[in-house]
């Protein structure tokens, strides 16, 4: 197993267990790579929530992450935000490579939460009500309008692009914090981006 492999599967278990401390699923490590279409990783859904798996394909899993870096963070992070390295103030900072594994672990931990869990999903509405979300919902939701379970996919890639702002802000100090972020309903994430606001 490589060491980027490793890394991606511990922050799947870190992940899945901050979001469910009682019943953490096995990650499935596969070593080959996906057929065509199929996804690189994900999660296996079975009706009982002690069931159910985390599969992830190593085989080309480099590849895969040095592609997934290169995706940015749109509008999700203030553009003026000192953090920023002047080259990325208008608005874009590319992942890095642990942002990127706690977006593609956020993402898929999402979906558990939502199938066990029965989470009201985030919308459109919701992210028009978020000044930093608003322009990026609105081309999410462009992009998985006619999409077979695109509500789903809506939902989990906002909280795949939630958890790398969270972890590059700082905000994921303890384990707790990120199972509670992943739990979350529309409302209390626009309740939490409010108080962010003020801050």
């Amino acid at each position: 197993m490589s060491d980027l492999a490793y890394k991606l599967k511990k922050a799947f278990e870190l992940v899945d267990q901050s979001a469910f401390p009682q019943k953490p699923l096995q990650v499935v490590m596969i070593p080959s790579i996906p057929e065509p279409g199929q996804p690189q990783f994900g999660f296996a859904n079975v009706v009982d929530a002690n069931e159910g798996a985390y599969f992830l394909y190593i085989g080309g899993l480099e590849q895969y992450i040095a592609a997934g870096r290169e995706f940015c963070i749109h509008t999700m992070l203030e553009s003026d935000d000192p953090m920023f390295d002047p080259m990325y103030r208008k608005g874009f900072a590319y992942f890095t490579e642990e942002e990127t594994l706690m977006a593609v672990s956020c993402h898929e931990v999402r979906h558990r939460v939502q199938f066990h869990l029965r989470v009201e999903l985030l919308n459109r509405g919701h992210t028009d009500q978020i000044p930093r979300c608003r322009q990026w919902g609105e081309l999410q939701d462009r992009h998985y309008k006619n999409v077979s379970g695109g509500n789903l996919e809506f939902d989990a890639k906002f909280f795949e692009f939630y958890g790398a702002n969270e972890l590059r802000r700082n905000r994921f100090d303890d384990i707790e914090k990120i199972g509670r972020v992943l739990r979350m309903g529309p409302q209390q994430v626009l309740t939490r981006e409010r108080k962010m606001l003020k801050k």
